[in-house]
């Protein structure tokens, strides 16, 4: 989601003897904001099954939808011109129908081949070239820097001196602290990405 120099750069940190603890909790950040939403937003492609709507629209119930590579209609392969993606949607000229096994059941007769998700960069990379969003990138820079401040990293490495470099992240400790008080414009931000 984001890259080392851009954290240190927003919690305005210049020292290099501390890149791997900053990459774990980087790493963490990134770890918890998954974990939040209800799982990677790394690009991935899928196939899922659906229901017929009875109407023109077919909610994809996946985010980040950047691709729809196919669309089988019991097991028949729909030409790519008779739809389209919008807002989380797929839209055909006509009615994607119901199909029925019985009085009651509906059938899932509609297969969907999707690709979702951004592409992330790696934590190292001197730029970030992912296509993570910038309000994601910013939600994942402040739990960077609730972490930093907040488990006492901050603080261990301005008491070192010398050779005595050695602050350690403390994943165990962190987690007994931390809440799921996030600020409210960050819940809005993360919410938008939930699964």
């Amino acid at each position: 989601m984001i890259v080392l120099n851009q954290a240190k750069q927003y919690l305005q940190f210049s020292n290099s003897d501390y890149d791997t603890l900053l990459t774990q909790i980087i790493e963490y950040s990134i770890g918890y904001i998954e974990n939040y939403v209800g799982g990677s937003l790394a690009t991935a492609t899928e196939t899922k099954s659906y229901q017929g709507t009875g109407r023109q629209y077919l909610p994809l119930l996946s985010n980040n939808v950047t691709n729809v590579s196919e669309v089988k209609i019991d097991g028949i392969t729909l030409s790519n011109t008779l739809y389209t993606i919008k807002n989380k949607m797929l839209f055909k000229r006509d009615l994607w129908e119901k199909t029925y096994i019985n009085e009651y059941v509906v059938d899932y007769n509609i297969d969907v081949t999707l690709t979702s998700g951004f592409t992330y960069p790696t934590i190292s990379n001197a730029i970030n070239n992912g296509t993570v969003p910038k309000e994601l990138q910013y939600v994942c820079l402040e739990l960077v820097k609730k972490i930093f401040i907040n488990s006492g990293t901050e603080q261990q490495i301005k008491g070192e001196k010398g050779s005595q470099k050695s602050a350690d992240f403390g994943v165990d400790y962190y987690e007994l602290k931390f809440t799921d008080d996030l600020p409210k414009d960050l819940v809005r931000i993360l919410d938008k990405y939930k699964r």
